[in-house]
């Protein structure tokens, strides 16, 4: 994003959800450069870091007695992040169950948001709802899908909002 960007976003947002498709449009110092800007104004991050580690990392945010651990992650798109590489964090849906277990023994609530599907289709694929089920048998306390355009549903998976 241009830093130009940050008077709108100030002030209105608090999360930045950056695990998509276009990360890397600009190169990696682009993400990088967009990471520090958001960090700098206060603006929270999860699904992108500057190296795999940090883009696989989710986003803790503790209020109250209330613990929230945010997954962001998108498909295997050309933006994701490898070992050292800045990048998007990658859907790994093994790690992903285990990061779910980890954070829900940790006494957080847990949000899975994954990036992917196919645009335009009014319906979910297949993989798509399997994916998701997935994760909600694994302790998600919510799971949402973005990337396809338009709204595809709801479904409530053993109490588990999808």
């Amino acid at each position: 994003m241009s830093p130009s960007a940050i008077p709108f976003i100030k002030g209105r947002f608090d999360i930045t959800l950056l695990a998509n498709n276009h990360m890397l449009d600009y190169d990696c110092d682009a993400l990088v450069e967009t990471l520090n800007v958001l960090h700098k104004n206060g603006i929270k991050t999860a699904g992108a870091g500057k190296n795999a580690k940090e883009a696989q990392k989710p986003l803790l945010i503790e209020k109250n007695d209330f613990k929230l651990a945010i997954i962001n992650v998108c498909e295997n798109e050309f933006s994701l992040s490898y070992n050292d590489k800045p990048g998007s964090a990658g859907i790994n849906e093994f790690e992903i169950a285990k990061e779910i277990k980890r954070q829900r023994e940790n006494g957080n609530v847990v949000f899975v948001l994954t990036h992917g599907g196919n645009e335009y289709n009014p319906l979910p694929s297949p993989r798509v709802v399997a994916m998701s089920r997935f994760f909600a048998e694994s302790g998600a306390n919510t799971v949402i899908n973005t990337h396809p355009h338009i709204p595809q549903g709801i479904e409530n998976w053993d109490g588990v909002p999808i």
